[in-house]
């Protein structure tokens, strides 16, 4: 559970599991998966791990996947996800398993349902995944990527229209992704759930915030969060550096790409933890945390998370997307170079305006979004689809 969405469905499954009987088929890779698959009798009834290999990012070998894949009609995400052995497990288990419901999670998932199952079922969309292809091409700027990102967005567009309108239902991760996905592929089907968080796990610490201090936290292989921190430190940090020259970024996050990498090496205000078991230490000893996404769907738990520690953020309307939150009450918003550093810059030298805005962020999100609730809401969802009604 170390990015957004697995943590999304890890704790529905949690809770889930308590009155439902699931089986979960996932792909695992020896040996980094391994410590973990003993927490998996926590989130199911039975588990069916299926051995992969994945080509890592920024190698020979991924960049000839990319290379061959572009001929394909499908997506790149799509393929990287897709295994023969996932399929034929999962058709094996249907013929022989009388099951209520069949839940897809994410839409590349879905590729692996070319055959109709003997089941009602469920697609959980954590993003309306074409817009993240689309973003890609309207923020590039030379003529070769912006090719391949159009490409993309026109691929995953169709790709992800069918088959939205293939299963019995979809399940959006906001009211917002909902409505988006009921205009563009024009269908009625669609359920939304809020975006939860584990309140008693992130909450605030006794930690004094260090003064200058800000903390982005995310998975650094994920592209739009590559874009947003390389975005920050080229066109935001110089700007905030006016005015407080010795300030500190923190990334905390797995698996950098080289440019980022070659980013942090030149740049002595900015440091790089990598993965980290345990991100609440680094969160709180920040004075904000900052959002700075320009590309990318779904919710941000990365918000809720640092919100309910109490910690002040700093964001673009990207990166709030899909969030019942308020500028200026629970976060602060700006997508403007110059308007995101100045944000920062006030809740930096304002100890009052940070505990403000993350005690309010903090009962905020306290209030209306622990994963008891969102798990209700999902389990309402999948006894509806099943009964049809």
């Amino acid at each position: 559970m170390d990015a957004g969405g697995k943590i999304r469905t890890g704790n529905i499954l949690k809770r889930l599991s308590k009155n439902h009987d699931i089986s979960v088929f996932s792909r695992v890779e020896h040996p980094q998966d391994t410590p973990y698959i003993s927490q998996m009798t926590e989130m199911c009834s039975s588990f069916h791990p299926v051995v992969y290999r994945e080509v890592k990012k920024h190698t020979a070998a991924y960049y000839w996947d990319v290379f061959t894949f572009t001929l394909s009609k499908y997506p790149i995400s799509v393929l990287r996800d897709y295994s023969r052995s996932m399929e034929e497990a999962l058709y094996s288990e249907l013929d022989a398993v009388k099951y209520d419901l069949v839940i897809c999670d994410f839409v590349q998932s879905a590729l692996h349902l070319k055959k109709p199952v003997p089941a009602k079922s469920l697609l959980f969309q954590h993003n309306v995944e074409s817009d993240i292809p689309f973003r890609h091409y309207r923020t590039r700027r030379d003529p070769i990527s912006r090719a391949f990102w159009y490409s993309q967005f026109r691929k995953m567009f169709a790709f992800e229209k069918q088959k939205c309108r293939s299963f019995d239902a979809v399940v959006a991760v906001s009211e917002q992704d909902k409505r988006s996905m009921c205009e563009k592929f024009g269908i009625d089907n669609v359920f939304d759930i809020p975006t939860g968080v584990d309140t008693d796990f992130f909450c605030p610490q006794a930690t004094i915030p260090e003064k200058r201090h800000i903390v982005f936290v995310g998975s650094l292989d994920w592209d739009a969060n590559d874009d947003a921190v390389r975005y920050f430190a080229k066109a935001i940090l110089p700007i905030i550096r006016e005015r407080i020259p010795d300030v500190q970024l923190t990334l905390v996050g797995k698996n950098p790409s080289p440019r980022l990498r070659s980013v942090v090496d030149t740049n002595p205000n900015i440091s790089l933890t990598k993965w980290v078991e345990d991100v609440r230490p680094y969160i709180a000893r920040s004075s904000a945390v900052i959002v700075p996404l320009r590309i990318g769907g779904g919710t941000r738990m990365k918000i809720y998370e640092a919100m309910a520690m109490a910690r002040p953020v700093v964001t673009t309307s990207i990166g709030a997307e899909g969030l019942p939150i308020r500028n200026n009450v629970h976060a602060l918003f700006a997508d403007d170079p110059r308007a995101f550093a100045q944000k920062t810059v006030e809740l930096l030298e304002s100890p009052d305006m940070q505990s403000r805005i993350g005690n309010t962020a903090r009962d905020y999100v306290e209030k209306h979004f622990g994963w008891p609730m969102v798990a209700q809401a999902f389990g309402a969802i999948c006894e509806n689809v099943v009964n049809g009604t």
